[in-house]
């Protein structure tokens, strides 16, 4: 549709609605709106829009690095607390063979 009409530009603008509404794309609507900058050069609506997008898409860019930032120390932290465990098991696999159940039981 837009190839046939691309003399209106804001069918440009509603295509950049559509795909950021409806189908949760701000990289396609960023297209849409530049694609229609190239043909519409002084059309205002069109560079409020891709504008208004823009503040769109640095948003979402800047929660999801927020979002790696807090799980990468959660993930060391669980990678730590593993490695503890481990060093612990293997540490009293000796003991295990010196003390057997029974002999804790007599013990006490």
């Amino acid at each position: 549709m837009l190839a046939d009409h691309s003399d209106i530009p804001i069918l440009f603008k509603l295509a950049a609605d559509w795909e950021l509404d409806d189908c949760r794309n701000v990289e396609k609507a960023r297209n849409h709106l530049k694609n229609g900058l190239q043909i519409h050069k002084k059309c205002a609506m069109l560079y409020l829009d891709l504008f208004r997008v823009q503040l769109i898409y640095i948003n979402n860019k800047i929660i999801e690095e927020q979002e790696m930032m807090l799980r990468i120390p959660i993930v060391r932290l669980i990678r730590l607390e593993d490695m503890e465990y481990q060093q612990t098991v293997i540490a009293m696999r000796p003991m295990q063979k010196i003390y057997s159940p029974w002999m804790i039981s007599t013990m006490q």
